[in-house]
């Protein structure tokens, strides 16, 4: 009875051992706050906004309230900066509110190819004075993976409801969307759209950020055919077709010659042991391994 207890805690060990030796962590991509105004070079007023007033701007909100209950934040979700729909005036509430379409906040491009998990994050604030008006008046949000593709809802506030708080939100993008190297985020707010209805409606946005998950910190941490590279994800081991013609040859072996110490993408296929760049190893294994018509 000892014994198989025994067996059994060893095997607990090992087994904790093993989770630990593979555990990967986070590492954040991106992160806005808006305390330094557009450096990242969100879109705001872009082409596609339809409204009459009420575009995005970025700055510290001026705190509105109607019949009570607060419209416009007084200030961003922990610092005092945020995206809002327009700068509401002090005494008059409802001012710069969305009125007569939609407006849109459009981020930067971002490369997220490599990562299998990219978790979204952001603060929004959403209030509406009337509800059940306007099908038309909305808050959303919206990813998508290239500039050609079309944009796939995650998140959709309608005219039933009001959020007139900071509210945390996130959502894993590659449950929507693939990650590619040129993913975009999209929030954009709504009033009077569907019946024209002017409506007062105030939106805010906050702290955003991409977290990339199953980040690696050594090689044991991803899978057999893979190593960590410097950004922290797991990449797979080339194969040495530099050429892509289906064989390693001579052709290859002396093109790999030529990415000796390099890590960027083109020479990626000489990278066959697990390295960060081309290592005098990563050749020695191309010499034995070519299976080429001139090897």
């Amino acid at each position: 009875m000892f014994c198989l207890r025994d067996d059994a805690v060893v095997l607990m060990i090992l087994f904790v051992a093993l989770l630990v030796q593979n555990a990967r962590g986070e590492s954040v991509l991106f992160s806005e706050d808006f305390e330094s105004g557009n450096t990242n070079g969100w879109i705001l007023a872009g082409p596609d906004d339809t409204a009459s007033q009420g575009a995005w701007f970025i700055g510290n909100p001026v705190g509105t309230f109607i019949e009570g209950e607060p419209a416009q934040p007084e200030s961003g979700y922990q610092s005092p900066s945020c995206a809002i729909t327009a700068q509401n005036s002090v005494g008059n509430p409802g001012s710069h509110d969305v009125d007569n379409g939609i407006v849109y906040l459009v981020s930067p491009v971002f490369d997220l190819s490599g990562y299998s998990s990219v978790r979204l994050e952001y603060v929004r604030w959403y209030y509406m004075l009337r509800l059940n008006e306007d099908p038309g008046d909305f808050f959303a949000v919206e990813v998508r993976e290239s500039p050609g593709s079309g944009w796939v809802e995650v998140e959709r506030l309608d005219d039933s409801i009001s959020f007139n708080n900071w509210t945390v939100r996130s959502e894993f993008l590659e449950s929507y969307i693939g990650l590619t190297q040129s993913v975009q985020i999209r929030f954009s707010a709504a009033d009077g759209v569907t019946i024209g209805i002017g409506n007062v409606l105030e939106a805010a946005v906050d702290d955003v950020q991409l977290v990339a998950m199953d980040v690696c910190e050594e090689n044991t941490d991803c899978e057999t055919n893979e190593y960590c590279s410097m950004s922290g994800q797991c990449l797979p081991f080339g194969n040495g077709d530099v050429d892509f013609d289906g064989d390693v040859d001579i052709t290859d072996y002396m093109d790999c010659l030529t990415c000796h110490g390099v890590s960027s993408e083109p020479c990626q296929p000489c990278n066959v042991s697990g390295d960060e760049s081309v290592t005098v190893e990563d050749l020695a294994e191309l010499g034995q391994t070519m299976s080429g018509p001139n090897s």
